[in-house]
């Protein structure tokens, strides 16, 4: 691939992460501010929120619930993608460097480091909103029948796993742009 058509696609990805980021705050806003929709069983075809499997684990209706505990496990939710998001915007970012054809710099390093690293923080939230939104979703049952559900998923190991590579290839892309200074300064 030719450096140009790598800086083409590197912008088009740029666009692309810049849409998925959108679709991620708009689908979680709906969640927030909708609930009646992303809390039903499936929204033209999309699961967007609680599954039917979690809500049935905990016994619970969300259309019983007061809104304002309806609103808190949106709240939990949205939390929850803030480092996604975040991630989101690091990769668009280290896009962006491509796209000018700027491969090995630190910055580029620097990007693809805070996208592993938000990456792990985005895996442990995912396991921390399990048990705080079964919690949060049971808290006005009686004493005896407050539930809280911890679980652990073989994609959580994955996910950890590509944000430790992720953050390897970005200290290896750092020592890259350390060599490539330094073979410019003998040019």
């Amino acid at each position: 691939m030719s450096t140009d058509a790598l800086a083409q696609l590197s912008q088009r990805l740029v666009t692309f992460t810049m849409i998925l980021l959108i679709a991620v705050v708009l689908l979680n806003s709906i969640v927030l501010f909708f609930p009646a929709w992303s809390f039903s069983n499936e929204f033209y075809g999309i699961t967007l929120s609680l599954t039917d499997q979690r809500l049935s684990a905990l016994n619970v209706s969300l259309q019983t619930l007061p809104w304002w505990q309806v609103a808190g496990a949106g709240v939990i939710s949205l939390l929850v993608i803030a480092p996604l998001c975040y991630c989101l915007y690091q990769l668009r970012s280290l896009f962006q460097t491509y796209a000018r054809r700027n491969y090995f710099s630190t910055r580029s390093a620097q990007h693809m480091s805070r996208v592993g690293a938000s990456l792990g923080v985005w895996t442990v939230m995912t396991l921390l909103a399990d048990p705080m939104t079964s919690y949060w979703l049971t808290m006005l049952n009686p004493a005896g029948e407050r539930v809280i559900l911890i679980g652990f998923e073989l994609y959580h190991i994955v996910w950890f796993f590509i944000a430790l590579c992720v953050m390897a290839v970005a200290k290896i892309l750092e020592k890259a742009s350390i060599l490539y200074e330094e073979n410019k300064l003998f040019l």
